[in-house]
């Protein structure tokens, strides 16, 4: 249970973080 929470963090981790970089493209082409 433990082991399948961590890697469910870590799963959301990494979809933030593309999110983010997304984020971040879409400003820079608004600038």
């Amino acid at each position: 249970m433990r082991r399948f929470e961590a890697i469910h963090i870590h799963d959301l981790v990494r979809t933030i973080q593309q999110c983010t970089m997304c984020v971040i493209k879409m400003n820079n082409k608004d600038q």
